[in-house]
């Protein structure tokens, strides 16, 4: 890989990661509006509960 593909890559997986922060704080924001997730965070967090 190139200095300039590696450069691409670096920039899209900044991309996602900045995306998901933004769902993230999203969810927050929404949490502490209504008190409760929204339901793909409850999907999430019940994935994460049956790996266990």
């Amino acid at each position: 890989m190139n200095r300039s593909e590696e450069f691409e890559y670096q920039i899209e997986a900044a991309r996602k990661v900045m995306r998901k922060d933004r769902r993230v704080l999203a969810a927050l924001a929404e949490f502490d509006r209504t008190g409760k997730f929204p339901d793909w965070v409850e999907a999430e967090l019940e994935q994460e509960k049956s790996k266990d």
